[in-house]
């Protein structure tokens, strides 16, 4: 099993792929398990969970303060976009359980905050979460009941055009440029999608696979061995039933 995680990543790694990686703003779960709480990201693109819940049944945890700081570079944004959200609603316009984005390295100028949520809505709806400078801070905070299935989004590192034909690919509706390897990854980067047109029936396969991650693949091989077990240990005894039932 292991093996062929290895022959799918090396693969992807040589056909230019960026392979996602995922993270969680979880104050229990370590750094060397993906947690991201006090970190700061500077990569391409990431996936960032309240929580890992891989079968959509636990709620995001109780008593959690977790930042988070992104840096995009010199002449580069992050653009947040949000694919799942659901924290606790606000009760009398309070948000007990929140995420907080500010533009800047910190949350300490209440000016620079750009929006509070809690409830359904996700934030940027129509088209992602763009900060205005290098520099986007993120907050979750809950309270000490557990309410809510919690949130998940792609950060994506996005420049202004021109871009580079080299290493770049251009959004065409919103004039940014990302990471070439971001194409025909199985995942839509750019408002319009158009990261993802175009792409051949091997790069459509490959790249719905990496989206998956690690922990997903693994998952799924682990399910698919346990059915052959129970496959050949149902087999087994309706065999030997067979058997016994022609000896008496």
């Amino acid at each position: 099993m292991e093996k062929v995680v290895i022959v799918l990543m090396t693969v992807a790694l040589t056909r230019g792929f960026y392979i996602i990686e995922h993270y969680y703003m979880d104050a229990q779960r370590k750094a060397t398990f993906n947690g991201l709480c006090g970190q700061k990201v500077e990569e391409p693109c990431v996936r960032v969970s309240s929580h890992s819940d891989t079968l959509g049944v636990v709620n995001y945890p109780p008593n959690n303060y977790c930042t988070v700081s992104f840096d995009a570079g010199e002449e580069a944004g992050y653009k947040l976009i949000f694919e799942t959200f659901a924290v606790q609603s606000s009760k009398g316009g309070n948000c007990s359980d929140y995420l907080a984005i500010f533009n800047g390295k910190s949350d300490q100028s209440p000016s620079k905050r750009r929006g509070r949520y809690c409830g359904t809505g996700i934030p940027g709806r129509t088209h992602g979460f763009h900060g205005d400078s290098r520099y986007l801070f993120v907050k979750f905070v809950t309270d000490k009941k557990v309410e809510a299935k919690g949130f998940q989004f792609l950060a994506v590192k996005t420049r202004n055009e021109p871009c580079d034909v080299n290493q770049e690919f251009l959004c065409q509706a919103e004039k940014l440029c990302i990471d070439s390897r971001l194409r025909c990854d199985g995942v839509r980067q750019c408002d319009e999608g158009e990261d993802e047109k175009d792409c051949s029936d091997w790069e459509i396969v490959l790249g719905s696979l990496l989206q998956l991650g690690i922990g997903g693949f693994i998952g799924i091989s682990c399910a698919v061995v346990i059915f052959v077990v129970i496959l050949v240990i149902t087999v087994c005894c309706f065999t030997c039933c067979r058997k016994r039932g022609k000896t008496g």
